[in-house]
């Protein structure tokens, strides 16, 4: 897998991965998360989140709804079948980060989507100081969501991976891959998860990396227990340096994996998935640890 590729996919679209497995807030309304994050690699952050009700709250889906990127996202989403859903309600939310003197402040709008069985899709507006983006987010089993996994199954590297596997006794398991996408107006990538089982019950994974916009795969990896393993090296070092909200922990993410450039599959993997074990981190805790974490994740 090359490196360089992956650390193109910007920091947004990492969190929508991440958002993906996990879509709800842990936040009560109107009351601040507990937000310190201390991440033991240089990094001091403080983040508190605050969902926002009434007329806070209708002010600011009011900003989201009339974005110029929000409106083209809308329209890219209901070409593929999704309708924004009427019924459901759009999460607000204020978060204020500080990072030493640095205070910064950024409004979070979540915009849910009707979309096929089994699917879950929405889009993610962020203000942050005046600097607005929008992202929208696809999670679903591959079967529903087909794409990613065409391009997959053309892929050299998974067919070699997948008939190494096959020698060893294993048989894919499409009903239990998933795919989760992210989509702005600069990316549209991809993170494929599959699982393949055996005759003894010992299960093993494929994970793949897809960008959608340029129709390639960037790149595929699997091993009995490395993604796993590599699961729970990640998930250790994130509740050690202590959950710091959905930004703190991201932020923290991003210092750990720049640090592993030196062991490009396990920096790869780490990329795709690190805001994802912090995201199920943040929903379970670590009281419970990291071994259950990463099973909850899907990677174990």
């Amino acid at each position: 897998m090359k490196l360089n590729k992956i650390l193109c996919i910007p920091v947004s679209l990492m969190i929508l991965l991440a958002v993906t497995m996990v879509p709800t807030m842990a936040c009560t309304p109107l009351a601040p998360c507990n937000a310190k994050s201390n991440s033991g690699m240089g990094s001091n952050i403080n983040v508190v989140e605050t969902q926002l009700i009434g007329q806070d709250a209708a002010k600011l889906t009011s900003e989201a709804l009339g974005n110029s990127d929000v409106k083209s996202l809308t329209e890219i989403l209901a070409t593929r079948g999704y309708a924004m859903n009427k019924s459901s309600p759009m999460l607000a939310n204020k978060l204020e980060l500080t990072n030493g003197m640095n205070i910064t402040e950024m409004q979070l709008v979540t915009i849910p989507f009707d979309s096929k069985p089994g699917v879950k899709a929405y889009i993610i507006w962020t203000d942050d100081n005046g600097k607005e983006t929008a992202q929208a987010a696809i999670s679903g089993p591959a079967s529903a969501i087909t794409k990613p996994m065409e391009l997959l199954k053309a892929n050299d590297t998974f067919r070699q991976i997948e008939n190494n596997l096959t020698h060893q006794g294993y048989t894919i398991d499409e009903k239990n891959a998933t795919v989760n996408e992210g989509l702005s107006a600069s990316a549209d990538v991809a993170l494929i998860t599959i699982n393949k089982l055996n005759a003894t019950g010992t299960t093993t994974g494929i994970l793949a990396l897809v960008d959608l916009s340029q129709n390639k795969v960037i790149g595929v990896m699997s091993s009995q227990s490395f993604q796993c393993d590599a699961c729970v090296w990640i998930a250790t070092r994130v509740c050690n340096w202590g959950l710091g909200g959905t930004i703190g922990c991201i932020d923290g993410c991003g210092e750990l994996c720049a640090t592993l450039i030196l062991d490009p599959p396990l920096a790869a993997f780490c990329w795709a998935s690190c805001s994802i074990i912090c995201m199920v981190a943040i929903s379970v805790g670590c009281s419970w640890g990291a071994t259950y974490i990463c099973t909850q994740a899907g990677f174990c």
